[in-house]
C-alpha cells in the first residue's frame, strides 16, 4: 500500500512543479525554448504617437524567463534579435494624457498574433525564422 500511495503523491508534485511525466521520461512544460544561434527571430517595435511628439513610452518584453524594458518616443523603432522560438508578450505601460489606439502586427500569419487592447499587449506565437513588427499607436485625450 506503501508504494501505491507514493506514486500519486509523486505526480502531484511533479504536476505542480511544472513538469510532465511521458512515456517513462521527464519533460519541462514551458514556451521557452533555449537560444539557438540557427534561430533568427527579430521583433520590431514602433511607436507613433497622435498627435506626433509624443515622448517616454514604456515596453516590457517577455518570454520564457527573460524580460526586457525599452523606452520609444513618437517615431522611434527599436528592434530585439532573441534568438528564441518562444511564446512572446509585448506590453505597453499606461501613459498618463495619452490611450493606446491601436496596435498592429505585421510579418506573421494572423493566428499566432494575440492582440489584447485592453490589456495593452500582444501575444506572438513565434516559432519560425521570422521578422515581427508591431506598431504601437497612441492619441492624446482631447486632440
Amino acid at each position: 500500500m506503501k508504494g501505491r500511495v507514493g506514486v500519486p503523491f509523486l505526480a502531484v508534485i511533479i504536476a505542480l512543479s511544472g513538469v510532465m511525466l511521458l512515456a517513462g521520461g521527464a519533460f519541462a512544460a514551458s514556451n521557452h525554448e533555449p537560444s539557438s544561434p540557427d534561430c533568427h527571430n527579430k521583433i520590431v517595435i514602433k511607436k507613433v504617437t497622435e498627435p506626433s511628439g509624443g515622448s517616454n513610452f514604456d515596453f516590457t518584453l517577455k518570454w520564457g524567463t527573460n524580460t526586457k524594458t525599452y523606452t520609444l518616443n513618437d517615431g522611434d523603432t527599436i528592434t530585439e534579435t532573441t534568438n528564441s522560438y518562444s511564446i512572446f508578450t509585448l506590453t505597453e505601460a499606461v501613459k498618463a494624457d495619452y490611450y493606446l489606439k491601436s496596435i498592429a502586427c505585421s510579418g506573421l500569419a494572423a493566428y499566432k498574433i494575440t492582440y489584447d487592447l485592453p490589456n495593452r499587449r500582444v501575444i506572438i506565437n513565434l516559432n519560425v525564422d521570422k521578422t515581427v513588427t508591431c506598431t504601437f499607436t497612441n492619441a492624446r485625450y482631447g486632440k
